[in-house]
């Protein structure tokens, strides 16, 4: 998997701290607002990250990346999701995966239609505690 992490937030530090133990991800690319710059290089250098971008247009056209990881606020992943699907990027979404059933079911039908994966960032499945509620 050769990933583009959407996002700078503490949720990212905290999946850039396991994510190295998984063999199969690249880090090719970080995304953030312009003015998280000096948060996006201290990330890239910390995470052997190979590129920053600022502009998410260019994220999406970078051909090196497949597969985008968006951890921004919960009101802009349908947005952001929506757009990588339609540039032919597999998606994962942390959670909450997106505020209405409609985004949803717009994000599943794209996603179907041009034969990508759409997946939630959950693990609570893997917790002992998911097995004593469930």
């Amino acid at each position: 998997m050769k990933l583009g992490i959407i996002g700078s937030g503490n949720i990212v530090s905290e999946f850039l701290s396991f994510i190295d133990e998984i063999k199969s991800i690249e880090l090719v690319a970080i995304y953030g607002r312009k003015h998280s710059i000096d948060k996006l290089h201290q990330l890239q250098n910390k995470n052997n990250i190979k590129k920053v971008y600022t502009e998410f247009d260019q994220l999406l056209l970078d051909e090196e990346i497949d597969t985008l990881y968006v951890a921004l606020p919960n009101n802009l992943h349908f947005e952001f999701a929506k757009k990588g699907l339609l540039a032919g990027k597999n998606v994962i979404l942390e959670k909450p995966f997106v505020q209405t059933m409609e985004e949803f079911m717009d994000l599943q039908k794209v996603s179907k239609d041009k034969h990508l994966h759409l997946y939630e960032a959950i693990s609570n499945q893997y917790s002992p505690n998911f097995n004593k509620i469930a």
